[in-house]
């Protein structure tokens, strides 16, 4: 706060009625103007608030302070007696006019000081504040994903915006490559919508959202995300075994349902898939034995917790099914195509339980059903991907929660399902699941929620893989203090200790195993040589 130093005053006073004596009273020595400006719409009758502070004076006669204040100089039609506070709040100040204000202070018997010196303040107009508009999160799209709508929230003139109806408009840095977004909004809502598509092959595309409130000043404010398009690809090769497998590569986090068809007009999807880091995912097809059969992958933009569907049946035109899952509300949706999905039922799972589905018009066409949860009902779900099978082993990656639990089960039929590993999620997200018996004609996996693990003292855990110059790397995850030994093989039957570690106070530490260039192949494994 600035200070306006004030002279100390004298004046003349009687005591005791014995004769005139010269009797100092303290004047105020420091006054300081705070200002705290009221939120709300700036007009000519826009009013503010003004502190005004000062030092306590040391002189023991002064028994308090008064205030005056006024709109011209030397006439202040208002007095606040400020007792013996050292600030007061003066309230209802009109925005762009002057003020001016001076200070007595006063004794026990009522005796005035002089006035001090004035200072003078004017009122000034709150500082204009831009628009608000909420962030927007980045996208990745395929190629020929078609219309894209991006919901934007958050819309609004600002806090002195005051009636001021906002404009939205947005453009693309790369219209080669995202045509240049339509925008729907209109007038004051808080919320609007963004269209797009691509026409592009692949790239990238930043694209700008502006919201204007039409003020003279701090009117704008913008935000960007970017959008990747990425071009999808399919190769098919056939194993020594006879497996047919469908390597689609795209967008890294885009998920494809591969579909299958033995004349090009009926689709029959049989496994859904998340592109991995490294860029693609191979399918197998554990049943190709058909005179010709043809696949391809489709884009699938679902999300969310794992559910199951049994129990299917047919009667009269109504299909009636069995939906399990993790507790939540969800929205249950049909489609032809796997791209045009239609709502027709919301349903809730409860607590270890299920729901009946009834689709009273099924007859209607060829459908397929999915549920998906409404949003903040349901926690996230664990996610599978990055499918492998290679000299009799079958590979995945379970993804999910930190810390988390679950259940690996497998099925040769979608109907009976039986456990083989139970697994925690390392703390970088994921864990690598590995199923040594792959040896069926088909066999389908999913991830189910365990609550009833207790692990005494902290399971050690493996997670950050990395191939470098040096050799394979990742995170070993622990108990504090504890010896543990690194075991490595090439056939799951024969193990290696390459290593010996003690894991330090923060229960983590990095392994190289900087001879991993000698094998084609080589697993790891953890033992905790004091359990």
């Amino acid at each position: 706060m600035a200070k306006w130093n004030f002279t100390s005053l004298f004046m003349d006073g009687v005591r005791g009625g014995q004769g005139r004596v010269r009797q100092k009273v303290a004047a105020v020595c420091f006054l300081a103007l705070g200002i705290l400006f009221a939120i709300s719409p700036i007009s000519s009758f826009a009013s503010a608030n003004v502190t005004l502070s000062w030092n306590q004076s040391s002189d023991p006669i002064v028994a308090g302070y008064n205030i005056y204040y006024g709109g011209a100089s030397g006439v202040y039609t208002n007095v606040i007696n400020a007792g013996t506070n050292t600030s007061v709040t003066i309230s209802n100040l009109i925005v762009g006019a002057t003020y001016y204000f001076a200070s007595t202070t006063y004794t026990v018997a009522g005796a005035l000081s002089a006035l001090s010196s004035e200072v003078s303040y004017t009122v000034p107009a709150p500082a204009s504040q831009p628009p608000t508009l909420n962030p927007i999160n980045n996208l990745t799209i395929n190629a020929n994903a078609g219309a894209q709508t991006v919901t934007l929230t958050g819309i609004s003139a600002g806090p002195t915006g005051g009636n001021q109806v906002p404009t939205v408009t947005a453009t693309t840095s790369n219209p080669n490559l995202v045509a240049n977004p339509v925008v729907n909004y209109t007038g004051t809502n808080s919320s609007g919508a963004l269209t797009f598509s691509p026409v592009g092959t692949a790239g990238a595309a930043t694209i700008t959202v502006t919201v204007n409130n039409g003020a003279a000043s701090s009117n704008l404010v913008s935000r960007s995300f970017v959008v990747t398009v990425g071009l999808v690809t399919e190769q098919l090769r056939r194993t020594a075994g006879g497996q047919m497998v469908l390597t689609v590569s795209g967008p890294v986090g885009s998920s494809y349902v591969v579909q299958t068809s033995t004349d090009l007009v009926h689709w029959t999807p049989f496994s859904t898939n998340t592109i991995s880091p490294g860029g693609s995912v191979d399918v197998v097809d554990l049943n190709p034995n058909s005179p010709q059969k043809f696949y391809r992958a489709a884009p699938y933009s679902v999300t969310g917790p794992t559910t199951q569907q049994s129990n299917f049946k047919l009667a009269n035109g109504v299909f009636t099914f069995t939906l399990s899952g993790p507790v939540g509300t969800y929205a249950i949706e049909w489609s032809t195509n796997l791209l045009n999905w239609t709502s027709f039922s919301t349903n809730t799972i409860p607590p270890g339980g299920s729901v009946q589905i009834t689709d009273p018009n099924a007859a209607s066409a060829e459908k397929i059903y999915r549920a998906v949860p409404l949003t903040g009902s349901v926690p996230p779900a664990p996610l599978l991907s990055g499918f492998k099978l290679g000299n009799g082993v079958f590979s995945f990656i379970l993804n999910g929660p930190a810390g988390s639990n679950y259940v690996i089960q497998a099925s040769t039929d979608l109907v009976h399902w039986t456990p083989f590993s139970t697994n925690t999620i390392s703390p970088d997200g994921s864990v690598a699941i590995v199923d040594l018996n792959p040896t069926f004609p088909q066999k389908f996996y999913r991830a189910a929620a365990y609550n009833n693990v207790t692990i005494l003292p902290t399971s050690p855990q493996l997670s950050n893989f990395k191939l470098g110059s040096a050799g394979f790397s990742f995170v070993l995850n622990g108990s504090a203090s504890h010896t543990y030994d690194i075991q490595a093989t090439q056939d799951f039957a024969t193990w290696t200790v390459i290593g010996t570690v003690t894991m330090g106070a923060n229960g983590s530490l990095n392994f190289t195993d900087t001879n991993s260039a000698s094998f084609s192949r080589r697993f790891y494994r953890i033992h905790d040589t004091q359990p």
